[in-house]
């Protein structure tokens, strides 16, 4: 058993994927985070405009996919999987990752090459 403490905000969300590997939580704080579902190790933080009142993922483990509401703006965002969401950071940052950067937010001790 273990606590999910990363979120600043309520969390609105919670879901399993499909296999059972991950979770994947929604918060007013604007986040989604996808976490192992094994250890509770956050993997991903990924802001988006909006509270986040749904996370969860497709039947078929393809897509995750989360909803917000931002007055009077409501929004669906999909992703194809986590990897994607990776990707999706990298192409906002406009500078290669920190290594600190890397820690906190991919969870890996080295930054991997930026393609």
């Amino acid at each position: 058993m273990f606590t999910l403490t990363a979120h600043a905000d309520r969390v609105s969300d919670i879901n399993y994927s499909p296999d059972g590997k991950y979770l994947v939580t929604a918060s007013n704080d604007q986040t989604v985070k996808v976490w192992d579902a094994q250890t509770g190790t956050e993997l991903l933080s990924y802001a988006l405009s909006g509270f986040m009142y749904r996370a969860f993922f497709t039947p078929e483990a393809r897509r995750m996919m989360s909803a917000s509401y931002w007055p009077p703006t409501f929004r669906l965002n999909a992703f194809l999987n986590v990897d994607d969401l990776v990707a999706a950071g990298r192409a906002r940052l406009r500078r290669d990752w920190q290594p600190g950067e890397c820690r906190k937010y991919l969870h890996m001790d080295s930054c991997p090459e930026h393609p």
